[in-house]
């Protein structure tokens, strides 16, 4: 059996357990933005292929993609420029938007084919 003591030690455990689990989510929250890409938007996709195979200065984002279709808050499916749809659905932390220069040449180093976008980042 449990004392009293040893049984207000576990409730006081409990409740500091509880506020740093509270604190956790209010930095991340705080932390977080709102993803505001509609269907069409240009985006880069990071490339996920190893180190080794590619070199450490090697590009790490991949595109352009346009977006085929928003399924939740931070998901998208994605489909290449020329229409051809990508297989997987891609969380929003693994997607940047597309910034276009002037005439039509991207700051990555191609061209465009339609669409402009902003920002530096989703």
């Amino acid at each position: 059996m449990w004392t009293e003591q040893q049984a207000e030690q576990v409730r006081g455990q409990e409740w500091s357990l509880a506020a740093m689990k509270s604190q956790v989510a209010r930095y991340y929250n705080k932390k977080m933005r709102a993803h505001n890409v509609a269907v069409g938007s240009l985006v880069l996709k990071r490339d996920f292929r190893p180190k080794a195979t590619k070199g450490k200065l090697a590009p790490k984002w991949k595109g352009p993609y346009r977006i085929q279709e928003v399924i939740g808050p931070n998901t998208f499916k994605l489909e290449h420029l020329s229409g051809k749809k990508v297989k997987m659905t891609w969380n929003a932390q693994n997607l940047r938007r597309y910034e276009v220069g002037e005439a039509g040449r991207s700051d990555y180093g191609g061209e465009v084919e339609t669409g402009t976008s902003s920002g530096a980042c989703l």
